[in-house]
């Protein structure tokens, strides 16, 4: 990560501090990235809105509209996903 872009969202008579876009920078990419105005490699990652249907113990349907940024980071990998692959460190835990 090398920087993030704020927003405020207003809830219950209060705004909260979101992220709103992540600036991430690839490591080592086959080929450089370039967008204009950002670093070499620095690509935006900006927050989605998905809306859940939850039916409550009531009967009532309440709508919910999530909004995060979709990000996944490398915190799970087995040993044998991590063969072959262009990573030149890979922690894994054997156990």
């Amino acid at each position: 990560m090398v920087g993030w872009k704020e927003d405020n969202i207003y809830g219950y008579h209060k705004s909260y501090p979101v992220i709103d876009t992540l600036y991430v920078l690839l490591k080592e990419p086959s080929y450089t990235v370039q967008i204009p105005g950002l670093p070499p490699n620095v690509v935006p990652i900006s927050r989605t809105s998905s809306k859940i249907e939850c039916e409550l113990y009531s009967g009532l349907e309440e709508t919910i509209n999530q909004e995060q940024i979709d990000i996944l980071p490398n915190l799970a990998m087995t040993d044998y996903a991590s063969q072959g692959g262009t990573r030149p460190i890979n922690v894994i835990d054997l156990t």
